[in-house]
C-alpha cells in the first residue's frame, strides 16, 4: 500500500501501513515516512513524530507534507514520521476513546521495530 518518492533532496514513503486490525480503515492506520537525502544517510538522523490535532475527529496526516519535507531536507537531515488514525465521528460509535491513542501506540512501535529503524537509520 505504501509508495516512494524521491525529490532532489528527500525520500519520501507515503501511506504505510502500520495496522490492518481494521479494513475499512487502512488509509487511517497508516502514516509517511521523509528521510534525509541519500547522500546524508551514513550518518544517523534524528526522528521527528508528528501527530495531526483534530480533536481525534478531523483532519489528516496530509496537512504535514510540506513541512515534513522541508525538515527532512534541512541540514540536520530529520527523519520525520506523520502518523494518521481512526477518526472519531457523531454517527459512528466504534471508533471512540482509547482507539486513537491506541492507534498511535500502534504506529510507534511499528516505528521502533527494527525492520524499520534499521532502514531509516534513526
Amino acid at each position: 500500500m505504501s509508495s516512494s518518492s524521491s525529490s532532489s533532496s528527500s525520500l519520501e514513503t507515503l501511506d504505510i501501513l502500520f495496522d490492518d486490525s481494521d479494513p475499512n480503515r487502512l488509509k487511517e492506520l497508516s502514516l509517511d515516512l521523509y528521510s534525509p537525502p541519500r547522500s546524508s544517510s551514513s550518518s544517523l538522523s534524528p526522528l521527528l513524530i508528528l501527530i495531526h490535532g483534530g480533536l481525534w475527529v478531523s483532519r489528516d496526516k496530509s496537512l504535514f507534507g510540506p513541512s515534513s519535507r522541508a525538515l527532512s531536507e534541512a541540514p540536520l537531515g530529520f527523519t520525520v514520521a506523520v502518523i494518521n488514525y481512526r477518526l472519531s465521528d457523531s454517527t459512528e460509535t466504534s471508533i471512540r476513546h482509547p482507539s486513537h491513542t491506541i492507534d498511535v501506540s500502534r504506529a510507534l512501535r511499528y516505528l521502533l521495530s527494527r525492520e524499520v529503524s534499521d532502514r531509516h537509520l534513526f
